[in-house]
């Protein structure tokens, strides 16, 4: 989100549709440089994509932008967001 002059940018609104395109397809990941906020863990975010998400409850969020001291939480919704802002992640096959 952000001023669409600039690349890999787009108004809020349009961020919004698009994520909630993607929604609709029952996706298990979702990597976004910007999460949502959590204001009832006290955590940041952006307001939007959490408004975004508020009837989700599968995909897995990756994000960052914004640290979290605690990087993987659950939501009262019970969205599952890893906050790898600072951190890295490997992923491996079982």
């Amino acid at each position: 989100i952000g001023d669409p002059k600039k690349k890999q940018r787009r108004k809020e609104k349009d961020f919004v549709r698009a994520l909630k395109d993607l929604l609709v397809k029952d996706p298990d990941v979702v990597l976004l440089h910007q999460g949502p906020d959590v204001p009832a863990l006290d955590l940041g975010g952006h307001e939007a994509v959490r408004k975004a998400m508020h009837k989700v409850t599968k995909p897995l969020v990756l994000c960052g932008h914004v640290h979290w001291k605690t990087p993987v939480i659950t939501t009262p919704e019970q969205l599952q967001i890893l906050n790898l802002e600072a951190r890295g992640l490997l992923l491996t096959r079982a």
